[in-house]
Formats: C-alpha cells, structure tokens, sequence
C-alpha cells in the first residue's frame, strides 16, 4: 500500500528491480537487491528506462571538527539525483567523473547535516569532511525536507566500481538496491 508518493517529481514512473532465486533458500529469494555485474547489463542490455541508479545504506562515523558522530550515509551512482530529478540548493550532485575510482572522494550533505556540521556556511562547498577518518570533499548541500526512501540519511557518496567490482564473479553479491525512472509509454 502506498500512502503517499515519493517526494520527488513523477514518482509514479521510477521502478525498483532486484534478483530472486526461486530455487534458493527463502531468505535469497526474498532479497531482491542487485549486483554491480546486474546493474551493468541492464545499463547494456534494456531500453525502457530514460535512467538508472544504483545505491545502498551504511552508517559511517563522520567528523568535521572535534566530535565524531555515526550517520546514515547512502552510496549512489553519479545518475542518483538525476534519476530523482532533483537538484543540490547549494553546489552540484555527483558527475559521471565523480563515480570513477579515484574521484569518489567527494560528497553532498542532507540540509540538516550542512547546518549542523558547518552551521549552514554557503562556504561549505569545497571544505573537507571526515568519513571514517578519510577526508571527501563537500559538493553539494540537497534541499531541506530532501530524502528518498530514507529520511535519516544526512549524507550521499559516489559509488565507484573497479574492474574486479564489475566481473561476473560478483554477479551474486546483490548488495546494492537497483531504481530507474521508465521512459514515456513503458509500462
């Protein structure tokens, strides 16, 4: 049952996909995450979604200054926000440069995490914050009352995916939610 849509802008078109393994135990079947190997064919290999994402949730310990504090962070693909059509109020989201290895040090802070983290400075961008001791970079600042799926999460991460990732041999690692946004006319 739905009782109110997404908080983002026709909803009603953005789909979740995941893997079942009938012939599995039940606690397989009833998953319905993907891996990255998945992701990628249906990148390759379907032609009704406009966009795909692929993301997941995990509770990080951040610090900007004295005090560390676990939050809930989600690890999105750089088409994350732009499958959600909705943009930072401050800065950018994540580029396609961004979910390379390498440049995912980088990030976009939830409205309440940038006032409380840096008390709601426009200066923000570009400085520096802690996540489990490595220091990413502040891109972005999402609107306030943002959230998709989960409003406790303060802070969203590049994905960046190495070769080994994206082998065939992770191809039942389904760690990963998978989301698209269907093109006009598919159903």
């Amino acid at each position: 049952v739905l009782l109110r849509p997404l908080p983002v802008p026709d909803s009603d078109r953005i789909v979740r996909m995941g893997n079942a393994y009938p012939g599995a135990d039940a606690s397989a079947a009833a998953g319905g995450n993907s891996s990255v190997p998945d992701y990628y064919d249906r990148l390759r290999q379907t032609d009704v979604y406009e966009e795909q994402a692929l993301f997941n949730g995990i509770n990080q310990s951040v610090d900007q200054g004295d005090t560390p504090a676990r939050i809930r962070v989600t690890r999105a693909t750089p088409s994350f926000f732009r499958l959600l059509r909705v943009g930072p109020m401050l800065g950018r989201t994540f580029t396609e440069e961004d979910g390379e290895v390498g440049n995912d040090k980088r990030v976009v802070l939830s409205y309440a995490l940038w006032q409380t983290q840096f008390g709601g400075d426009p200066a923000a961008i570009g400085k520096d914050i802690r996540i489990d001791g490595v220091p990413f970079t502040v891109i972005g600042v999402m609107p306030k009352g943002f959230y998709f799926l989960n409003p406790n999460v303060m802070l969203w991460r590049p994905l960046a995916f190495t070769p080994a990732q994206k082998n065939d041999d992770q191809r039942h690692s389904n760690n990963y939610q998978n989301i698209a946004r269907l093109k006009p006319g598919a159903t």
